[in-house]
């Protein structure tokens, strides 16, 4: 940072700061392409909710507070044992699983959806012992940043 830029201190929240970013050129034109399909009105919209999710899922959650998230699993059905694995582990995990969902793809693929509820290290916990799984080809944890309502 040069001498000549001036450090705002950090803006209340829901206020907006003006940043200015160098993306590539593809980036650029999917940023376009969101906004002209309607998803977002604009690119300063479509980067700061972009860029906003993808702080809230790759964050590593403190705290107690009970949150929701996500784990996006794809995987080969037939590889074997990695579907009795995962439900092993969501089994062991059974109070924070609140639903799971699976959608066969072609090619022998399967995406799973799991829904969790916990404190936010436990949600990281679960989501990583998911992912690490032989046989799980990629995975994602998002947290949200609202929580479910109590279930019981």
């Amino acid at each position: 940072m040069s001498k000549k830029q001036a450090v705002s201190p950090p803006a209340s929240r829901g206020a907006a700061c003006r940043v200015t970013l160098s993306l590539p050129a593809g980036v650029t034109r999917q940023l376009d392409e969101l906004v002209a399909a309607g998803i977002h009105s604009n690119r300063s919209q479509a980067a700061a909710k972009l860029l906003a999710g993808a702080l809230i899922g790759g964050a590593r959650p403190t705290g107690h507070q009970v949150l929701a998230g996500t784990v996006t699993l794809t995987y080969r059905h037939d590889k074997r044992g990695v579907e009795a694995t995962l439900a092993k582990i969501q089994h062991t995990w059974l109070k924070e699983v609140v639903s799971s969902q699976r959608v066969h793809l072609s090619r022998g693929q399967t995406l799973e959806v799991i829904l969790l509820q916990a404190p936010g290290p436990v949600l990281r916990r679960i989501a990583d012992e998911l992912i690490a799984c032989k046989g799980v080809e990629n995975g994602q944890l998002y947290i949200c940043s609202e929580v479910l309502p109590p279930l019981h």
